[in-house]
């Protein structure tokens, strides 16, 4: 399983997400709530100990909904479910985590519409072998 999929069923589990987690953006007309993903910045790394290496891979995560509070909640519970994934496989099946860094998060109100827009910014370091 490549990364990005692995991601993906890891934000599923997000209470209320199972079928509204699109990778880059969610299809025109998708309703509220819903959440996509992406990848920012990605870089192999070598180490002297390890010739395969590792990747570490900045994703952007973010969150639509209708009620902030809600908002609130389901941006703590990606952070949870994201820190699970320490010295584990992402998903169950994905490449082997081995650190989960949050680099930032953020919630703002879309003006002029009664949308919640939340923000969560995080480093992955996997093995991508």
């Amino acid at each position: 399983m490549i990364f990005e999929k692995g991601l993906e069923s890891v934000l599923k589990g997000v209470g209320g997400f199972e079928q509204k987690v699109f990778p880059v953006k969610a299809p025109q007309g998708t309703e509220l709530p819903y959440m996509f993903y992406r990848l920012i910045k990605s870089k192999s790394k070598k180490t002297l100990k390890d010739v395969k290496g590792y990747v570490e891979g900045i994703y952007q995560v973010d969150c639509k909904n209708n009620d902030f509070e809600l908002l609130i909640d389901n941006m703590i519970d990606i952070k949870n479910q994201m820190s699970q994934c320490i010295h584990q496989n992402i998903g169950g099946t994905g490449p082997y985590i081995q650190n989960v860094t949050f680099i930032d998060r953020y919630e703002q109100l879309v003006e002029n519409e009664n949308e919640y827009h939340g923000i969560v910014q995080c480093k992955f370091v996997y093995d991508p072998y």
